[in-house]
């Protein structure tokens, strides 16, 4: 860990004007306290503004995968632009099979062109440019 610079203050309400500068490495308590510090803006940094979708299925043909309304938090107000679906043959999305980013149309509804007999496995997410949701929880299909 490099050398830090710590302000102490002497007053008991911590505020400016009598503050000494102790150089080397900071007590435990003032690491904590950045260590809080770091974690807080991990946080916010991770924090979505666009809500996860939920997905759903019919199995009917054609196979039509549907995302619910997009819906954000209060803290954001961005209209829905896009939509990006993902087909895979594993549940961990490491082999996508199909995917499809929509920007115009009808943003929740997609109909994969697969035909090939097998399990599959579908998620979605939604964006507002700058702002993206998680991807939601897969669903396992079979065709």
């Amino acid at each position: 860990m490099a050398r830090k610079d710590v302000i102490v203050f002497d007053n008991q309400e911590g505020f400016p004007g009598s503050a000494d500068t102790v150089q080397g490495n900071p007590p435990d308590f003032f690491l904590l306290y950045q260590d809080l510090i770091d974690m807080l803006t991990a946080s916010l940094q991770s924090v979505k503004f666009i809500n996860k979708p939920i997905i759903g299925a019919s199995n009917q043909s054609p196979l039509t995968l549907s995302g619910n309304g997009y819906t954000t938090t209060q803290y954001w107000i961005g209209p829905h632009t896009k939509t990006v679906w993902e087909l895979a043959s594993d549940n961990i999305f490491s082999n996508i099979v199909e995917t499809s980013t929509v920007t115009s149309g009808d943003l929740y509804t997609w109909n994969p062109t697969t035909n090939t007999p097998g399990t599959y496995y579908a998620r979605v997410r939604y964006a507002s440019p700058p702002e993206t949701s998680v991807w939601s929880d897969w669903i396992e299909i079979t065709i």
